[in-house]
């Protein structure tokens, strides 16, 4: 490990710890014998307030090569989440986590942390993709509402059809 990477992300955290924004998670892992891992951070992101997410905790993982501060940190979501700017796997699509892109040295790990959080609320994928899961929802309980049965929930071909309809054509 890189005598210059292990000072850096030090530095970070003891800036993180005095002053970090409220609800954020930002802690470097422990390794089997007990010692920090100055590479390996769990982070959590908290959901915007009046949304479906609210009061949430969204765990993201910040990992650091040997180069860093020259090389960004890789920063995936744990389990992976809905987002234009979030791969399937996961991983964060930002330009300032991206080397060859807008990525700079001087960016530490509150700046990365918070832009990938103002990314996450700034698009309106991120509203739509609530209105989807609200309108599925709504579905859902509809077809639970025609399908059940005392002993529980009974899915039949035509309750099955009834939901598909419904899911494409809302009433």
């Amino acid at each position: 490990m890189s005598g210059i990477a292990l000072s850096r992300l030090s530095q970070e955290r003891k800036a993180w710890r005095k002053d970090h924004p409220f609800g954020f998670v930002a802690v470097p892992t422990k390794n089997p014998d007990g010692t920090m891992n100055l590479m390996n951070w769990e982070c959590a992101i908290p959901g915007k307030k009046g949304t479906l997410w609210e009061g949430g905790q969204y765990k993201l993982r910040m990992l650091f090569k040997d180069d860093y501060p020259s090389s960004p940190p890789k920063c995936k979501f744990e389990p992976p989440i809905f987002h234009p700017n979030v791969y399937p796997s996961g991983t964060v699509c930002l330009s300032i986590l991206e080397e060859e892109k807008d990525w700079r040295p001087a960016i530490t790990i509150k700046q990365a942390h918070t832009h990938t959080h103002k990314e996450w609320e700034r698009h309106q994928c991120f509203h739509l993709f609530e209105e989807c899961m609200t309108l599925a929802q709504r579905v859902s309980n509809y077809c639970i509402f025609l399908c059940g049965s005392k002993h529980g929930t009974l899915w039949s071909s035509d309750c099955s059809l009834i939901c598909i309809v419904l899911y494409f054509n809302p009433f």
